[in-house]
C-alpha cells in the first residue's frame, strides 16, 4: 500500500479525509473521518464487508472502476 495523496471532501455535511495511492498495485482511496495511521480491521455486517480505522471509526474504500472513486 502506498499513499500518494492526501485531501479532505465533505460527504453530507461530514468531512472525510481522502488517501489516494495503490494496494497491490490498483489504483484505490481509503475515506476516513479522523486522521488515519495505515491500520484497517474489517468486520461481516448482514452479509456486507465493513471497514474500519485503526481508531475504531468507519471507513469507506473504492478502487479504480468503482463509481465512487471517481466522485472524491
Amino acid at each position: 500500500m502506498d499513499i500518494n495523496n492526501t485531501y479532505m471532501v465533505k460527504i453530507n455535511k461530514k468531512k472525510f479525509f481522502v488517501y489516494d495511492g495503490t494496494c497491490d498495485g490498483r489504483p484505490t482511496k481509503w475515506l476516513t473521518q479522523s486522521t488515519w495511521n495505515g491500520k484497517i480491521s474489517l468486520y461481516m455486517k448482514n452479509g456486507e464487508i465493513k471497514y474500519q480505522d485503526g481508531k475504531g471509526k468507519s471507513m469507506l474504500i473504492f478502487e479504480k472502476g468503482e463509481k465512487e472513486y471517481d466522485m472524491y
